[in-house]
């Protein structure tokens, strides 16, 4: 999710920050990225403050320490609030934090594809020739590389892989592949 809502800000014409683990700095800069910090940095807060104004948050992992880590941006302990909309993943509830300074809300939108409201944005975006499958094969669209581990033998493997770790990359199992 995050590789994919960093080169659709890019397309869109955004500067774009985020956060990783420095193995993934290239990957997310190859995916139009135009700052990356080190998630684990405790100066990251302190230099996303320093290219304010932003205008959009966007939280793709959204748990406890990825929230906790922009409520630290946007309300350090030391300095007034900024005010600011979160956008995440997974409704706040999940990820334990009930509680947010004043002037800084945090949203989570469902979406459904199959939602009538929802019919003409499903044929623009993901309907075939629609912009998705065209930006993949125009080469615009950046995602993080997948790895087939192989058909439905390899289920167990890949669960013991995601378990360990995964971190760059998507492990994709292909129930047909046979051994």
């Amino acid at each position: 999710m995050g590789s994919l809502s960093i080169s659709y800000a890019k397309l869109a014409g955004y500067t774009v920050i985020s956060t990783s683990s420095p193995p993934n700095f290239d990957l997310l800069k190859a995916c139009g990225a135009d700052y990356v910090f080190d998630h684990s940095d405790p100066t990251t807060a302190g230099a996303i403050r320093d290219l304010f104004p932003i205008d959009y948050w966007f939280d793709t992992i959204s748990l406890k320490p990825s929230v906790s880590t922009i409520l630290s941006i946007l309300a350090p302990t030391d300095a007034p609030v900024t005010r600011a909309n979160i956008l995440v993943l997974l409704p706040p509830v999940m990820f334990g934090i009930t509680e947010f300074p004043e002037g800084v809300t945090v949203q989570f939108h469902r979406f459904s594809t199959h939602s009538p409201e929802n019919a003409d944005w499903h044929q623009y975006f993901l309907a075939r020739g629609g912009f998705l499958e065209n930006a993949i094969k125009g080469g615009s669209l950046e995602a993080v590389p997948a790895e087939v581990l192989g058909g439905l033998e390899s289920v167990p493997d890949g669960i013991e892989r995601v378990h360990d770790g995964v971190s760059g990359r998507k492990i994709v199992i292909e129930p047909w592949s046979s051994p």
